[in-house]
Order: C-alpha cells, then structure tokens, then sequence
C-alpha cells in the first residue's frame, strides 16, 4: 500500500469532486480511473476502492467544505496543490456542466491552496481545451 499521503489525499479529493454532485457520471469515473496513468504516485494504491468510501463518508458527514479541508491538510506543496486542483478540475470539466457542487469544490480548493485567480483561470482553460480540442 502507498503510504504517500499527498498523493492519497490528491486522490481522495478527486474522488469526492466526481461524488460531490451524486453518483459520479461514466466520463468522471473514467477521469478517477486514468489517475494511474498521470503520475505514478497513485499506481501503488491497493485500496483505491477504500480510498473513494473515505471520501464519501467525510462528504456526508461534514459537507464539502469541511471534507475538502480535512482531505486536502496532507497536500502542502505548490506541485501537490496545482496537481490536486488540476484532476479535480478536470473531473468537473469531464461531464460537460461546470457548475453547481463541482465548482464549489474549486472555489474551495481555491481558497484552502491559496491559488490565485489566474493561476485557476489557466488550469480551467487548459482543462476545457484538453477536453474538447478545436
């Protein structure tokens, strides 16, 4: 089992982003699924599954904010914290409405890491154009 905490927190809080609004859409999933393949730090978790019930449990028993303050503490690199960000953005940009719960999850991440308007302006936008390449 991973014991990097940055990385699992990373992972925790993309997984309570695509649950955040409900059950998560095919096109969320599938984001939380391709995490292996970004960076290697989250190929060594064998408890995937657990880490993504985790998530759950603090979503609905604290509320986002409060889950995505407890999830996010381990991450306190600006690497970690522009990755974490990133993935959650992308699962929000995944199934096409980037509204509603997802984008408070953001506004929050925004806020807990400290992101400037431009740095989140930057990520969002390369986000959708890696999504939908015209």
């Amino acid at each position: 089992m991973s014991t990097d905490e940055p990385a699992r927190a990373i992972f925790r809080a993309v997984t309570l982003t695509a649950l955040v609004d409900g059950r998560p859409e095919l096109s969320e999933a599938r984001v939380v699924a391709e995490l292996v393949e970004l960076d290697p730090r989250f190929q060594a978790f064998d408890d995937a599954f657990e880490l993504g019930v985790q998530a759950r449990v603090l979503l609905d028993t604290h509320g986002v904010e409060d889950a995505l303050e407890k999830i996010t503490a381990p991450i306190t690199t600006k690497e970690d914290r522009k990755l974490a960000f990133q993935l959650c953005a992308r699962v929000m940009v995944a199934d096409g409405q980037t509204a509603g719960e997802e984008a408070m999850v953001l506004g929050t991440l925004q806020e807990l890491f400290a992101l400037s308007a431009d740095e989140v302006r930057t990520v969002l936008t390369e986000e959708r154009a890696r999504k939908d390449p015209k």
